[in-house]
């Protein structure tokens, strides 16, 4: 992308994965000249890295990241641990009915 391009994104969250990774690409993006606008969400709209803007913006890149994380532990926990594997040999030829 270049100076004066506009990077769009469906959801604040599809950004990035965490919020260190959302910021320090958010910050790239401003100091090369390249707008971000967010579609949908509470931040829709053009992103400006000044005053309370970047603070809000900061919180709810943390409360994606918070969400997406429960989500993850409630998946782990709902999911039943693994079971082992056993390999089933040939019974050996006394056993066998044919």
């Amino acid at each position: 992308m270049r100076e004066g391009d506009t990077l769009c994104v469906w959801k604040l969250d599809r950004l990035g994965r965490s919020t260190k990774d959302v910021l320090t690409i958010a910050e790239d993006l401003h100091a090369r000249g390249i707008a971000l606008r967010i579609l949908t969400g509470t931040l829709a709209g053009n992103y400006s890295p000044k005053g309370e803007g970047k603070f809000f913006f900061t919180m709810m890149v943390a409360f994606a990241e918070l969400e997406r994380d429960m989500i993850v532990e409630r998946t782990r926990a709902g999911t039943p641990p693994r079971l082992r594997v056993v390999p089933v040999d040939v019974p050996p030829s006394s056993l066998r009915t044919y």
